[in-house]
């Protein structure tokens, strides 16, 4: 039986050799398949990078009539809003002016019904004065907040 043993313990010897061989052969494989999609993956990036650079410019022309838009639609806010303003402002010397011809003369029901409909429109305007008040300090804060970033960018002419 010991010489049973022997032999068992000599072919252990040499599978174990055999095994660790073709173990190393295959990590050998593994490292050199990765070592291939390494490569392949930096060639890919870089093309990936030469097709960012090429959209580049494109994309700041983008923002740029982006910046352009924002910039229009604030005007057309502001010049909104003064002629809300004025027409509300208008309004309001019609109603005070209304109100001076009712205390003058003796209240007639057509004379009330005009004072009363003189307050509801001056009571409105005054309303949407208020409202459109607010979305000019909201447009001023956007701007504060909007310039800083804008002032970082170079200007970029000729494109």
């Amino acid at each position: 039986m010991t010489i049973n043993l022997d032999v068992l313990m000599y072919l252990a010897r040499i599978a174990l050799c055999i095994a660790g061989v073709i173990a190393i052969i295959y990590l050998v494989l593994l490292f050199k398949s990765v070592i291939d999609t390494m490569g392949e993956l930096q060639e890919t990036l870089k093309a990936v990078n030469r097709d960012l650079v090429k959209l580049e410019s494109p994309l700041d022309t983008v923002g740029q009539v982006s910046n352009t838009v924002n910039e229009v639609q604030a005007s057309a806010k502001r010049a909104a809003m003064g002629a809300i303003n004025v027409f509300s402002k208008g309004t309001e010397m019609i109603g005070g002016k209304l109100k001076k011809e009712t205390g003058q003369q003796a209240s007639t029901p057509s004379q009330t019904s005009e004072v009363r409909d003189a307050d509801a429109i001056q009571a409105d305007f005054q309303k949407i004065t208020e409202d459109l008040n607010s979305i000019v300090k909201d447009e001023d804060v956007i701007a504060k907040d909007s310039s800083p970033k804008d002032a970082d960018k170079p200007a970029r002419t000729g494109d």
